[in-house]
């Protein structure tokens, strides 16, 4: 009997031995997958900021009128030196003052092209890797002036956009002036 004591307790030893050998697998592996968990958590939150930023920039792109003055760019390089090519430098001259204007005017007509915009998709709602709502598809957005002068055209808010920024530029700040865009001012009534 004690020939099959010490057998027995030699196979529990051993037992105990592969046990341990294999909680410590599942104690490494265990730790693996938390730490790989703890990755694909960080690349989810930064793949939900880049949607976020994403959406952002569409919505702001919709002519919400929270966003009308980002897009108002006097003192954008391509807008100031557009500017200065076109009428040299702002005059105090009344004449001279509505000829420049009138040629910045003239040069989006004759340069900027009339063009309809391209579907934008107004993306869902995300909340923790949850999409809520569905894609949606507009055909109206915003460019900014430099687009719109880099690209060479740009349906009517972009050539107003353009315009306002130009004629402010041009100007430097020592008038006021408006645009008004009807979408807008409806939308808020």
């Amino acid at each position: 009997e004690i020939v099959t004591l010490k057998c027995d307790v030699s196979t529990l030893e051993a037992d105990l031995t592969a046990k341990e050998a294999e909680v410590t697998l599942l104690t490494q592996t265990l730790a693996q997958t938390k730490e790989e968990k703890d990755t694909l958590e960080v690349q989810i939150l930064e793949w939900e900021n880049a949607f976020l930023s994403v959406q952002s920039e569409i919505s702001k792109r919709l002519g919400n009128s929270e966003y009308v003055m980002e897009f108002i760019t006097p003192n954008n390089e391509a807008v100031a030196g557009l500017v200065t090519g076109i009428t040299g430098s702002f005059s105090q001259d009344t004449l001279k003052m509505w000829n420049d204007i009138t040629g910045l005017y003239n040069w989006i007509m004759n340069y900027i092209d009339y063009s309809l915009d391209t579907p934008l998709p107004i993306l869902p709602i995300t909340s923790i890797g949850k999409l809520f709502g569905t894609l949606l598809w507009i055909e109206e957005y915003w460019r900014l002036p430099e687009e719109t002068i880099k690209d060479g055209m740009g349906d009517c808010e972009d050539m107003a956009v353009l315009l306002t920024s130009m004629i402010i530029n041009y100007n430097e700040g020592r008038y006021s002036v408006q645009a008004i865009n009807s979408s807008v001012l409806s939308n808020n009534s």
